[in-house]
């Protein structure tokens, strides 16, 4: 009976135990791989120091997974990583997946948001291969100095060199020419001297109060003068192409009167001739009329022939007032004529009617 006790004990505590050990598993450590629904992208490096299986994989300092293995890449071109992602994490391309390694030799994959905007936005699918960035050996940067360090180190012996061969010389030629570079130093402090005193008048000028405001004033109306200096040029431009355009009209009817000029001056010739011929014919037609023997003169001058031809004219109206009635009675005439024409038988000239119907 205590053996039974003892064993059901045991079997309890063990597996108590192994409750206890898979809760604490679940809470502070994390599944085996084969009870996890993770998936596996292909990460490609040129080079991958210190990247071993289990290495940690983060995003923006999260870890999201795990390195499966690590192996050559087709062609022994780089190093091709396998990785497995835990669910529920997306990975994108416009994300930079970078090798991370510290001083002590420890390496982590980690996946940063890129800061170019050209990069797509589609998602990572499971089985992808990506590109990734891996860091540059510190050692190897050194190493790649250590040429230009010896390079440096020797242009800087060439220059101090230099420097001394200079030095010697501008001492040589100071101790060689002390008199000129004295007289160049009075020289120097004379003109110092006069700029000071040209510098002082300056102030004294331009510590006049009025002064000032007259140049504030100038200065602002500045912009108003330059602007109306534009605008006068641009008329003037304006001005010049207008010109320039009517030149060319004027060159455009000119031309023709110049490749016509022969005929306009003959024509212009016919013309003063016949205008010729015109007045002269005027000139003798005007010296008729002045003439004393001309009719127009004697009509003018000779009184009786201007008062018969009035009382002809009288006696034209008088006449003309006269024939109305007859004129009258032949159209009432042809009338009836036009209505009746028998009429102008012996019937009609026996019976005698009213001259009006």
């Amino acid at each position: 009976m205590d053996e039974r006790v003892a064993q059901f004990r045991v079997g309890v505590m063990v597996l108590a135990t192994l409750i206890i050990t898979g809760i604490l598993v679940v809470l502070f450590g994390e599944l085996p791989s084969m009870f996890r629904d993770s998936y596996t992208v292909y990460i490609h490096f040129t080079q991958a120091p210190g990247v071993t299986e289990d290495t940690p994989i983060r995003k923006s300092g999260i870890l999201i997974g795990r390195v499966a293995s690590v192996g050559f890449a087709e062609g022994d071109r780089g190093v091709l990583v396998t990785a497995r992602i835990n669910p529920g994490v997306q990975l994108y391309r416009n994300e930079i997946c970078r090798l991370k390694t510290s001083l002590l030799g420890d390496s982590d994959v980690e996946f940063v948001p890129s800061n170019d905007r050209s990069l797509p936005a589609d998602p990572i699918k499971p089985g992808d291969v990506i590109v990734g960035l891996a860091p540059t050996d510190p050692l190897q940067i050194i190493g790649n100095l250590e040429g230009n360090l010896s390079e440096a180190i020797s242009s800087i012996g060439r220059t101090s060199n230099e420097v001394g061969k200079l030095a010697a010389q501008i001492n040589e030629l100071l101790s060689g020419n002390q008199d000129q570079f004295s007289r160049i130093v009075d020289k120097f402090e004379t003109t110092l001297t006069d700029l000071s005193s040209a510098v002082n008048s300056a102030d004294e000028i331009l510590s006049d109060p009025k002064l000032k405001e007259d140049i504030k004033r100038t200065i602002a109306e500045l912009p108003e003068v330059l602007k109306e200096t534009r605008e006068a040029i641009g008329a003037l431009e304006n001005t010049v192409t207008l010109a320039d355009k009517n030149l060319k009209n004027v060159e455009n009817f000119t031309k023709p009167l110049g490749d016509r000029g022969g005929a306009i001056i003959a024509n212009i010739e016919k013309s003063t001739e016949k205008l010729d011929g015109l007045l002269s014919d005027f000139t003798q037609l005007t010296r008729k009329i002045n003439s004393s023997e001309g009719s127009l003169n004697k009509f003018l001058s000779d009184p009786d022939l201007y008062q018969n031809l009035n009382e002809a004219a009288e006696n034209i109206a008088c006449l003309t007032k006269e024939m109305r009635p007859i004129l009258k009675d032949a159209r009432v005439f042809s009338d009836k004529i036009a209505r009746d024409p028998g009429e102008l038988g012996v019937r009609g000239a026996l019976q005698r009617r009213s001259g009006i119907k």
